[in-house]
């Protein structure tokens, strides 16, 4: 029997628990595939390499978004905007901007992460070019991106949304997401063309093929 002064996870009023749970929910799934994806690439090749510390980068930066989300659900996300007080929300405005630069250089060292595993792992040189096409374009939108969201509105106070100038911050983040999914197609075509040209056991280019199917997920 619950005791009578638990709190519901989830109110109409306040939702912001439930969205504490899932982004550590999430986080720690997120730190269980990059265990994985080292030991994978350790039975592998048995050795650390830079791709590996990149993928240390991203997670790092997981982390900080997750506490960035933490601090966002402190001061009334999940909640009414006319709940909160004047402080509350200009501390969650700094906050969400925090986060959403977190949040792009996360992707970013993420995608370069994978595609300079598989610059390491094919000799064809047309490959390398393919890879190194998509990285420079992952650097170049992500930067553009960074750039963006830094400066959405007018200085100072940038993270300050609401009363300034600013960027049409809807249609931003939807051509951001736009060509999120255009880049997660190519790392997860790239793979499927290096692999299959690998000459290996089958078994290896299975353990290969696992390295990036969680990105399906």
């Amino acid at each position: 029997m619950s005791s009578p002064d638990a709190q519901p996870i989830d109110t109409p009023s306040n939702h912001g628990p439930i969205v504490g749970v899932m982004t550590w929910f999430l986080l720690a799934a997120t730190v269980c595939a990059v265990i994985a994806r080292v030991l994978t690439k350790l039975a592998i090749s048995r050795r650390f390499s830079s791709d590996d510390f990149l993928i240390f980068a991203a997670l790092g930066l997981s982390i900080g978004q997750g506490a960035t989300v933490t601090l966002q659900i402190a001061n009334g996300l999940g909640r009414h905007a006319d709940t909160l007080s004047a402080s509350q929300l200009e501390k969650f405005y700094k906050f969400d901007y925090v986060s959403n630069l977190l949040f792009i250089l996360n992707l970013c060292f993420a995608k370069i992460s994978i595609l300079q595993m598989l610059r390491t792992i094919t000799p064809v040189k047309m490959h390398v070019r393919m890879v190194l096409g998509v990285g420079i374009f992952v650097l170049i939108w992500s930067f553009a991106s960074e750039f963006a969201a830094a400066f959405q509105c007018s200085i100072p106070g940038t993270w300050q949304v609401t009363g300034k100038t600013c960027i049409d911050r809807m249609g931003f983040w939807s051509s951001y997401a736009a060509l999120n999914l255009v880049t997660e197609a190519a790392l997860l075509a790239l793979p499927l063309i290096i692999v299959w040209k690998i000459k290996t056991q089958r078994k290896k280019k299975a353990v290969i093929f696992l390295c990036f199917a969680s990105r399906i997920v």
